[in-house]
């Protein structure tokens, strides 16, 4: 079955959740790994979805994963967007 679809992945340089009391050092390495290797996976994960998905839209946003809370204003804009692009007129 072949349907549009629309994935929203959310990219960030800092690590969102750095433990209570970490040094300086450990919230640079662990925005290090986060920029590298967590964002890395996220942007394979929408290419595959480009890739694998007919009528798919990737969408990829600067914010938290609970984009829909952080970013509300953005998110509607571009289910909007994806819907006015889809639906018939």
């Amino acid at each position: 079955v072949r349907v549009p679809a629309l994935a929203l992945f959310a990219i960030q340089d800092r690590h969102p959740y750095p433990p209570p009391g970490a040094s300086t050092a450990m919230r640079a390495r662990l925005d290090e790994y986060w920029r590298t290797e967590w964002n890395s996976l996220v942007e394979r994960t929408a290419e595959k979805f480009r890739r694998e998905v007919a009528g798919g839209r990737v969408v990829m946003m600067n914010g938290p994963h609970y984009l829909y809370r952080e970013k509300e204003a953005d998110v509607i804009r571009e289910i909007d967007a994806f819907y006015g692009a889809v639906l018939p007129r």
